[in-house]
């Protein structure tokens, strides 16, 4: 049974970078330039992912190196109060791909690839999320739980020997509490992705890191 984790900024949400603001809001709100957020605004997080995939028995390991970002908005509070944001892109690092980037394979870790090339491609974008508060916490986290046709996923895709490994994963993604800081809203995303992967059964963990900025201005969270 295979098991993929993955390091690093990932799936939108996360893992942002802005300052503390004091304000009156409730904890569960996207702000920018200190101001609850009444319109989309658009906002990109970048960062360096990091895929680790077991093959059966965890013998064989295929370590992936993607650097990239993630393009979308931080939106207004929905009907339940909850400011929300909205994953819509993935490039590369000063490229323009609207879901697929190019990533590095280690050498000393290809497990079943035979270039040190792969592929990850987001599946059923746009992702959709809101920050919720849970009990004990002090500041928000965001829950990714959404996708345009079906449950967030991605898909990774290398060259073997034979013809081609790939492997499917899918399901919920939630970031740890976010701080503000300096420069944005920092975070990292939970080994909470509920996902099931390739074969029935094998399950996806996620654990990332990464900055987001808005486009308006500086963004925080309250």
């Amino acid at each position: 049974m295979r098991k993929i984790q993955i390091f690093g900024i990932l799936l939108a949400v996360l893992a942002f970078s802005a300052i503390a603001v004091t304000s009156a809001f409730a904890n569960d709100e996207w702000l920018v330039g200190g101001k609850l957020v009444t319109a989309p605004v658009s906002a990109v997080a970048t960062g360096k992912w990091l895929l680790l995939a077991l093959s059966f028995g965890g013998f064989v390991k295929t370590h992936v190196v993607c650097n990239g970002e993630l393009l979308g908005t931080v939106n207004p509070l929905n009907v339940s109060g909850k400011g929300t944001d909205r994953i819509t892109e993935i490039h590369n690092l000063g490229l323009t791909q609207l879901k697929t980037i190019t990533c590095e394979v280690l050498s000393s870790e290809k497990g079943p690839c035979s270039t040190t090339l792969a592929l990850f491609t987001a599946l059923h974008l746009p992702w959709l999320s809101e920050l919720v508060l849970q009990t004990g916490d002090t500041k928000p986290r965001d829950l990714l739980s959404s996708g345009g046709t079906g449950a967030p996923g991605f898909e990774l895709e290398c060259t073997t020997s034979t013809g081609t490994f790939k492997e499917t994963c899918e399901g919920n993604v939630e970031t740890e509490q976010l701080v503000n800081e300096a420069t944005g809203v920092g975070g990292t995303i939970n080994n909470k992705l509920s996902a099931k992967c390739g074969v029935a059964g094998n399950v996806g963990h996620i654990t990332a890191s990464g900055g987001l900025a808005a486009g308006g201005g500086l963004l925080a969270t309250s």
